[in-house]
């Protein structure tokens, strides 16, 4: 696993913004709810959303990393965003 990659770390990077009280505790229960769905994840799923948005790497550079091809990249991307974005619509809720 990449170092700094944990789902604690990634969630509250995916959710780091407002600074009002009640911004500030909403924001931490949806990094809570967003660390247990990351946890979810397979481990490479979780790791090319580390990259691509943690570290902002290309799909081809994430891949080259990982040390798998291009569109496996791109398949373990699609599949990790539509299930965070289906489990965060429930948030809206």
């Amino acid at each position: 696993m990449l170092q700094g990659s944990s789902s604690f770390d990634l969630a509250q990077l995916l959710l780091s913004t407002g600074t009002q009280p009640l911004d500030a505790i909403i924001r931490d229960e949806r990094t809570l709810a967003l660390q247990k769905l990351l946890d979810q994840l397979e481990q490479l799923d979780r790791e090319i959303i580390m990259l691509r948005h943690g570290e902002h790497l290309s799909r081809s550079e994430s891949a080259l990393l990982l040390n798998i091809s291009i569109a496996a990249a791109a398949k373990s991307y699609l599949r990790a965003l539509k299930r965070i974005r289906s489990m965060m619509k429930e948030w809206e809720a």
